[in-house]
């Protein structure tokens, strides 16, 4: 028997390529710019503004005048009265705003306050015609409560105080001279303002009007008790700042009394009313924390 020839196996087909999908070409970033290394910016420090912020706790002002007084007499029939001219004096006064509330709030009501003001002269005599010199005294000291209102390009403040404000010749009993003395008493209303004009300068102003209570001697038996009056004070001033704390004050003052004597016709002392005037020029230096 013979064997059949064996099959040829079959052909193993060489599988067809697979096609592969094109890559993109890699591109390589750019190499990094070198970066400057630059050197840390230092914070600068602004300096302090002399001029004071908002909510200042103390204000004192201490200051040396120079003083001028022209009382006069109206309607003087019987020219027993004489009048008074002052023309220099010397007086320091001393102006002090406190506000306790700062201590415990930032609100509105941290902004009232306590104000005092006093001011004195020393070395002042007076000359009477026959060329007698007399001591002289001439004192101001008035305080009460002060509400200021800081706004955007100034500050307002308003006052209320009562006040005395005397002027005295220590004449002797036995002169004849009628000069009474006045130690007025006094209920005042004041409007003030501060306003900052750069970093230095501010100028400050302030009226008041006062309602007289009493006159002292001139209100007194011996010459006018029916005296009523009333009066207008001012102040204009310029400012200059050292520092944040402390600055120079330089201005003037003006006070103003008018009386009415309202004296009945065959009085023993007669007069239509008076005219008490003061003056003064006002160099200081002040203090604000």
């Amino acid at each position: 028997v013979t064997p059949s020839a064996p099959e040829p196996e079959p052909e193993v087909e060489t599988p067809a390529p697979i096609a592969e999908a094109t890559r993109p070409p890699v591109v390589k970033p750019p190499p990094p710019t070198p970066k400057k290394e630059e050197a840390p910016v230092k914070a600068e420090v602004e300096a302090d503004s002399p001029r004071p912020q908002d909510g200042r706790l103390l204000e004192v002002l201490l200051s040396g005048q120079g003083l001028f007084r022209r009382f006069n007499f109206s309607d003087d029939r019987a020219g027993s009265l004489p009048n008074y001219n002052l023309n220099h004096a010397a007086a320091a006064s001393l102006s002090v705003g406190y506000f306790p509330l700062s201590h415990f709030t930032d609100g509105m009501v941290r902004n009232l306050g306590l104000v005092v003001r006093g001011s004195r002269t020393f070395g002042l005599s007076t000359q009477t015609p026959d060329g007698t010199e007399y001591g002289t005294t001439a004192q101001m000291i008035e305080g009460g409560l002060r509400f200021r209102l800081p706004l955007q390009w100034l500050e307002l403040s308003m006052g209320a105080l009562y006040g005395t404000h005397s002027f005295a010749v220590e004449l002797p009993p036995e002169s004849t001279l009628a000069l009474p003395d006045v130690d007025y008493r006094f209920a005042q209303v004041e409007l003030g303002l501060y306003k900052a004009l750069t970093e230095r300068w501010a100028i400050a102003a302030r009226v008041g009007y006062q309602h007289v209570l009493s006159g002292g001697e001139i209100s007194s038996d011996s010459f006018f008790p029916e005296l009523s009056g009333s009066g207008l004070n001012g102040e204009l001033a310029v400012e200059f700042a050292l520092t944040r704390m402390l600055g120079l004050r330089l201005g003037g003052e003006m006070r103003r009394y008018s009386l009415s004597t309202n004296a009945a016709e065959g009085a023993p002392v007669f007069a239509g009313g008076a005219v008490d005037q003061y003056f003064s020029g006002n160099l200081g230096m002040y203090l604000r924390l």
